[in-house]
Order: structure tokens, then C-alpha cells, then sequence
């Protein structure tokens, strides 16, 4: 046979290269104050700076970066609820989000400068503010304090302390037993309120809400409405509660349990249940459209049944099912 054809291809790669400088001083950013944290309170920062020859580096500029992004926090002892914000895991496997849902960028940063003092240190109060827009739900936030030191010969080091900010002092977990349910089958919903150790607390109310997520038609674009609304309202014991929710109507439906600390500050879990039978987002346009797979559970064990709903995007149709598992196992 003849030589192989020889491939041309060309790969680009670009670094930067930076005038070695010894380092002359070492900062070290740390937190002052003690936790835990609270939307509605403070922490103090510090930083300070000094020479490995010895002694502080006293007069320097100091700059602060702080910031704060939304995360989660799951009290221990309760693995199986959910705290916070829940997304379907399937989601993100099948690239359904928008890019806008992974964009975490913060908007709320803030910049704040001074000079270290005659120990070399700077310190930076920070207040935290329970307002907001009502609109966003409370959630834990991470808030992050880089601080910046640059002496007389302009050679800046950097470094970050963070905290974990609550938006309350109780958390409200939820659990059901499967991820969707056929229609007129009730939506079985335990709770669980417990403090920052994942201690069960009693005695505090809950409101909790079923309300059906609904396609309706807003200034020609398509949005999720919340309608059919049902409240359950019930006290907190040391074991876990339980609310249940008519599903006359199929579709997906968005379940939200509030509950409020000593302080009067407010704390929220959110999932999505799916009742079968609903409908999606209609489409009018020649597109490609999405088929979603809801499984009943996340983890199933050897012997399980894995009941499968199938969101389709148009109806009637016909499918094809295929099952593998190293290799082809049937097709139906």
C-alpha cells in the first residue's frame, strides 16, 4: 500500500511571561469574629501583612474585594430531604438548562480600601443586609473577602477568608417518595425543621404550597405560570410531618415550605413533583424538540422496578424504548 496521507494541523497556544520578582512579604487574609452568620448581622475581616525579614509591613494600601453568591447548606442527619433550591438532576446530564441558569456571576460585589496599621493588619466590617428583592427566595450565601496588600515597590499579594452567611437559624428539609405520581394519586409530602446542627425542632409553623406550573403566553413569549394553588399549614414535631396534595390535573407541580425562626427571619425549600398526564410547552415553530425520561427515584437496588414518565412534545406518537446495559439488552 502507499504512504498514509499526511494531515495538516496547527494548534495555538498562548502564555504569559512575567519578570520573576522574590517575594519581600506574606498576607494572610482571616476572619475575626465568630459564627455562625446571619443575613441580618456582621463579620470582621482582617488582613495582615509582613516582611520574611521580619516586622510588619505598616502604611500599606489594603484593598478589599467582598461578594456574595448564592449556595446550599444541608444540615446533618437528614441525607434523604432536600434543603434549598432543587433542581432535577436529569437536567443537567441532557443540557436542558439555559446558559443563563449556570451563570453565578455575583452583581452584588463591593470594593472598599484603607492602610494597614503600625501591626502591619487592616480590618473591614461587614454588614450584612436582610433586604433584598422579594422576589428572590432566601438561601445561604457565601461571602468571600479578598484582600489585596501592595507595599512601596508596587508588589501586591492577595488573599481570601469566607464565610457562610444563614438566611435563618432553622432549615426546612422535604421529602417524597417518588419524583411524579399518576394523576389523582396524592402527592405525599414529608418535612423536617431542624437548627444549623440538623437537631429536629419542634413547635414551629410550617407553610407549605402545591401550586401547578402552567404554559401561558406573556408579551409573545412562553413562561411557567403558578396556578391551582394548596396550602398546608402545621406544626413542627421532633419527627418528621407530613402534608398531602390533591393531583386531579397532570402536570408539574412546584412545592414550596416556608418556615420562620425566633427572629421572625424566613427560610425556604423548593422542589418539583410531576403528575402524569400534563402537557408542555407548546410549540408553533419548525423546531427540534425536547423528549424528557422522569424516573420515579434517583437510586434504585438490584430487583428494583424502575417506573419511567415519558414527557413527550407532541401527542399522539409513537416511540422506541431501548434499554442497554454494557451492550444492547432489548428494544420495545
Amino acid at each position: 500500500g502507499g504512504a498514509p496521507d499526511m494531515l495538516n494541523t496547527e494548534t495555538h497556544h498562548t502564555f504569559e511571561i512575567q519578570e520573576f520578582r522574590r517575594p519581600e512579604f506574606e498576607v494572610k487574609a482571616r476572619n475575626e469574629s465568630g459564627g455562625p452568620y446571619f443575613v441580618d448581622g456582621q463579620a470582621l475581616f482582617a488582613v495582615q501583612a509582613s516582611y520574611y525579614s521580619g516586622g510588619p509591613l505598616t502604611d500599606a494600601d489594603a484593598t478589599w474585594e467582598v461578594d456574595g453568591t448564592p449556595t446550599n447548606y444541608t444540615p446533618p442527619h437528614w441525607p434523604d430531604f432536600t434543603f434549598g433550591a432543587w433542581e432535577p438532576w436529569w437536567v443537567y446530564c441532557h443540557d436542558e438548562l439555559d446558559e443563563d441558569d449556570y451563570d453565578e456571576e455575583s452583581d452584588n460585589e463591593q470594593s472598599y480600601t484603607g492602610k494597614t496599621d503600625p501591626t502591619g493588619t487592616h480590618y473591614l466590617q461587614v454588614n450584612f443586609s436582610p433586604e433584598g428583592d422579594p422576589a428572590i427566595p432566601p438561601a445561604p450565601q457565601l461571602v468571600k473577602a479578598e484582600a489585596t496588600v501592595m507595599d512601596v515597590n508596587r508588589q501586591a499579594w492577595t488573599d481570601t477568608a469566607i464565610v457562610l452567611v444563614h438566611p435563618a437559624s432553622l432549615y426546612i428539609g422535604l421529602r417524597s417518595e417518588r419524583y411524579f405520581v399518576e394523576k389523582n394519586t396524592p402527592l405525599k409530602i414529608e418535612y423536617v425543621v431542624t437548627d444549623l446542627e440538623g437537631n429536629a425542632i419542634a413547635d414551629s409553623l410550617v407553610e407549605m404550597t402545591a401550586a401547578r406550573l402552567e404554559w401561558r403566553t406573556h408579551s409573545g413569549e412562553w413562561q411557567e405560570e403558578a396556578v391551582d394553588f394548596q396550602t398546608c399549614l402545621q406544626k413542627s414535631t421532633t419527627q418528621p410531618g407530613l402534608c398531602i396534595f390533591e393531583t386531579a390535573i397532570g402536570g408539574k407541580y412546584q412545592i414550596t415550605a416556608v418556615v420562620t425562626d425566633p427572629s421572625g427571619r424566613k427560610n425556604q425549600t423548593s422542589f418539583t413533583r410531576w403528575v402524569s398526564g400534563g402537557r408542555v410547552r407548546p410549540s408553533h415553530k419548525v423546531e427540534h424538540e425536547n423528549l424528557t425520561l422522569i424516573p420515579d427515584k434517583q437510586i434504585y437496588q438490584p430487583g428494583d422496578t424502575a417506573h419511567i414518565l415519558v414527557q413527550t412534545p407532541f401527542s399522539p406518537a409513537e416511540g422506541l424504548l431501548t434499554v442497554s446495559r454494557s451492550g444492547m439488552l432489548y428494544t420495545t
